[in-house]
């Protein structure tokens, strides 16, 4: 078996008397006194607990105690925790195991106007072989703005739907009479 147990509790008799069933059912031991020690200990043994993250918000959450004395506790910035406690609230237990999602962003003078963008990904459709930049040229030539690689490399991944499944002009090398 093997697997790792955590036993927590303030008293030690009632720690030793799991510990000593627990280890002869075959099972790893650690052991601490008190929450912050076994968010520590925890940590330690499986940085990838997500349990660690749920303690760290479990008095905030529930018992509403201010974000400030935690992050003195537990050497979190105040920030982050009230933002994963609002995340919870929103949420639930799916915000402690989920990447943080994507807000999408509002129209705004810097974002690329939504024709723009599905030329953009039309374009990759039509010429996969077109470099970002050369993209990014077209789109300077028919809009009259310039959009960075990045950015075009952002709107391929997260775009619209192309408008068109396969490309409108064959491939020059397939073009049986390309002087026509």
């Amino acid at each position: 078996m093997n697997e790792l147990i955590l036993v927590v509790d303030d008293e030690p008799k009632i720690v030793k008397l799991a510990r000593d069933y627990l280890e002869q059912g075959g099972f790893r031991i650690v052991t601490a006194a008190d929450g912050m020690t076994a968010l520590a200990v925890a940590h330690r043994e499986r940085p990838d607990l997500k349990q660690t993250a749920c303690e760290l918000l479990r008095p905030i959450v529930l018992f509403g105690d201010p974000a400030t004395g935690r992050a003195k506790e537990t050497d979190e910035p105040r920030p982050t925790l009230e933002r994963k406690a609002d995340a919870f609230d929103e949420q639930g237990m799916v915000s402690l195991f989920a990447a943080r999602p994507r807000k999408q962003s509002q129209e705004t003078a810097r974002s690329l106007p939504p024709d723009m963008r599905q030329l953009i990904v039309d374009l990759r459709v039509d010429l996969p072989t077109m470099s970002l930049r050369e993209i990014a040229e077209i789109c300077e030539a028919r809009f009259d703005r310039r959009p960075s690689h990045n950015s075009v490399k952002m709107v391929l991944a997260s775009g619209p739907p192309p408008s068109i499944n396969t490309r409108r002009y064959p491939i020059w090398e397939q073009i049986l009479q390309p002087a026509e």
